[in-house]
C-alpha cells in the first residue's frame, strides 16, 4: 500500500443536483493533485456543459482521467480507487463496505445527519478536497474504527445507524 493517493473516484449519485462532481473534479485538476481520476456520472446528471468546460480547460490531464456514465458496477470500481469522493448515501455505504476510504460531502439536510463522522463534510470543504483526500487516506482505519457494518445484517445496521444519527 502506497502512502500516496494514486487513484480518486468521484461519484455523487444519479443526479448530483448540487453539481459537486464538477466542483470536485475542477478542484483536483486546478491544484494538480497528481493522481488518476475516475468520474462516474449518474443517469440523471444534468451538468454536462460545466463538466465538459472543466475537462477542456485541463487538456494535459486527459491521460489520467476516466469518465463513465450510468454504470452498474460502482462498488467494483470503488475497490480500484484509493479514495472515493461521494455524498452520504448508498455510494458512501458501498465504499465503507468495500473498505475503500471515502469522503462524503452532504448535499441536503437529510445527508447532513452524518456530519459527525470525520469523513463527512459540508460543501464548504470542497475547496480543501485535496487535504481531505490525503487525510482520509492516511487515517481511514482510525476514522472508521467505531463503525460496525456487517454485510449480512446490512439493512438493519443501516436503519440503526440512521436512527442513531436522528436522535
Amino acid at each position: 500500500v502506497s502512502d500516496v493517493v494514486e487513484r480518486v473516484m468521484i461519484q455523487f449519485g444519479a443526479a448530483d443536483p448540487s453539481n459537486y462532481t464538477t466542483q470536485t473534479f475542477n478542484q483536483l485538476l486546478s491544484t494538480d493533485a497528481g493522481c488518476e481520476i475516475e468520474v462516474i456520472l449518474g443517469a440523471g446528471f444534468s451538468h454536462e456543459d460545466s463538466f465538459k468546460r472543466v475537462l477542456a480547460a485541463h487538456p494535459k490531464a486527459a491521460d489520467s482521467i476516466t469518465v463513465a456514465q450510468d454504470v452498474s458496477n460502482v462498488a467494483q470500481r470503488m475497490t480500484n480507487a484509493d479514495v472515493v469522493v461521494t455524498s452520504p448515501g448508498l455510494s458512501m455505504f458501498e465504499s465503507l463496505l468495500t473498505k475503500t476510504p471515502v469522503i462524503a460531502i452532504y448535499q441536503n439536510d437529510l445527508q447532513e445527519i452524518y456530519h459527525g463522522y470525520e469523513f463527512v463534510h459540508g460543501p464548504e470543504q470542497l475547496d480543501n478536497i485535496n487535504y481531505h483526500i490525503q487525510e482520509t487516506y492516511a487515517r481511514f482505519e482510525e476514522m472508521t474504527a467505531d463503525l460496525k457494518l456487517d454485510m449480512h445484517k446490512g439493512r438493519q445496521q443501516l436503519i440503526d445507524l440512521i436512527e442513531a444519527q436522528c436522535q
